[in-house]
């Protein structure tokens, strides 16, 4: 039977998903989830010896996501104790979990530690200082991984560069060989190697590579002077991903092939120790996995200038066009097949000029009651949903070979209130 005109997500009427649950609404394909994962498998985990891939769950975050990662065999990277959390949670076991942060706390660390997380990814020297005084008396060693800053300036906006000069993240190369005498003083801290992540949205291999031989060239140095193998090396993730036409989803497989290749030749080169290779893909996993579900509110018409289409969301659903600039792109999910005639500017309804998803996008004549699929917002809209102007955040539903599971109910105005303490007699 043929389909409707609606917009079809995953094998879903969208349309339908809006009528049943409301909207704003997430929606997030489990079937886009899981042949991401494959690719990553069959181009990565399956094709090379000593490989992990630990899904970096700030791009969205659920106990849900986590029993996919589960079922697929793909760890946790987590960035805050209540990632952990959510992790331990679903069923994660600690040791496939790899926590980050440039500034875990004294609870943060005694949590991880306690619960036995895999590795710890310490980012500076005040850190292992931290942790040396956390684990004397322990039964085991912690085992602890070097975010390294290699100083590289990648191509993307300056809040996604995180491995330039002036970053907050990262030890300097120049103090790599102190960051590790520092571990080995510790007879309860265990070296097992280097991290670097060098920014977020990236699609030349050429980042990468200039990382690869700075970081080779600090293994070689270890090895010379201290005697001591670099067992692991995390080169994180930023795989850049399509949310407009002109942008192209980086092919996993041939940055792989690239990668893997070069470090080969660089370790051999040195006379080192062939180091297992760890990986950190989160929004090349789950960005085109999510579109945002909207209905259509006021049309405003500024003759010569611009047509304002608002819907019933905005910036405490998706804050990143506001805090990113960043472009989207969308359907309207009722009019699918319609011929797109109209220039219209997409504004959110909270009390900000600068809330606005999408400008100048051409899209079929709108009108009041219409539904929007705003599209891959897989990534960073359920994990940076807030509750400006006191907004309840959406339902999140996810779908899975045409069928449709409530995940995360619609919050309520009394949800809102529920942390508040109020003194009734004052």
């Amino acid at each position: 039977m043929k389909k409707s005109s609606n917009y079809y997500f995953s094998g879903v009427d969208t349309v339908a998903l809006a009528q049943k649950y409301g909207t704003p609404l997430y929606v997030v394909s489990e079937d886009i989830i899981r042949e991401k994962i494959g690719v990553i498998r069959k181009s990565f985990l399956d094709k090379y010896p000593g490989t992990k891939a630990f899904y970096a769950s700030k791009a969205f975050l659920t106990q849900r996501m986590c029993k996919i990662l589960i079922d697929e065999n793909i760890g946790v990277d987590a960035v805050s104790s209540g990632e952990i959390y959510t992790a331990l949670k679903a069923g994660v076991k600690p040791e496939h979990i790899v926590f980050h942060g440039n500034n875990k706390t004294f609870d943060d660390l005694t949590y991880a530690i306690s619960n036995h997380v895999g590795k710890i990814v310490v980012d500076s020297m005040s850190e292992i200082e931290l942790l040396s005084g956390l684990v004397p008396g322990l039964d085991r060693k912690v085992n602890l991984l070097i975010r390294t800053n290699p100083s590289i300036e990648a191509e993307t906006h300056q809040y996604m560069n995180t491995a330039r000069k002036d970053s907050k993240f990262g030890i300097s190369l120049n103090e790599l060989q102190d960051a590790v005498k520092l571990i080995n003083a510790s007879e309860n801290l265990h070296y097992s190697g280097l991290h670097f992540h060098i920014g977020s949205q990236l699609f030349k291999i050429d980042f990468y590579l200039e990382a690869i031989r700075k970081i080779v060239a600090r293994m070689k140095e270890i090895k010379d002077q201290l005697q001591i193998d670099t067992e692991v090396l995390n080169i994180g993730g930023g795989y850049g991903v399509d949310y407009i036409e002109k942008e192209k989803t980086v092919d996993f497989s041939e940055f792989m092939d690239t990668i893997v290749n070069e470090l080969n030749r660089l370790l051999k080169e040195n006379e080192l120790k062939m180091a297992d290779l760890y990986v950190e893909p989160g929004r090349w996993i789950i960005a085109n996995a999510g579109i945002t579900l909207y209905s259509v509110g006021t049309i405003k018409e500024i003759p010569g200038i611009r047509t304002f289409v608002s819907v019933d969301g905005g910036m405490p659903d998706n804050i990143r066009p506001s805090l990113y600039g960043a472009k989207y792109s969308a359907v309207v999910a009722n009019k699918a097949d319609q011929p797109k005639e109209e220039l219209v500017t997409i504004a959110g309804k909270c009390c900000e000029t600068g809330d606005v998803l999408i400008y100048d996008i051409c899209l079929p004549k709108l009108e009041r009651g219409d539904y929007l699929a705003v599209l891959d917002t897989g990534a960073y809209n359920y994990s940076m949903s807030n509750h400006y102007n006191m907004t309840p955040k959406p339902a999140l539903v996810f779908v899975k070979n045409g069928e449709d599971e409530l995940s995360i109910r619609r919050q309520t105005y009394d949800d809102l209130l529920s942390c508040e303490i109020i003194d009734e007699d004052a």
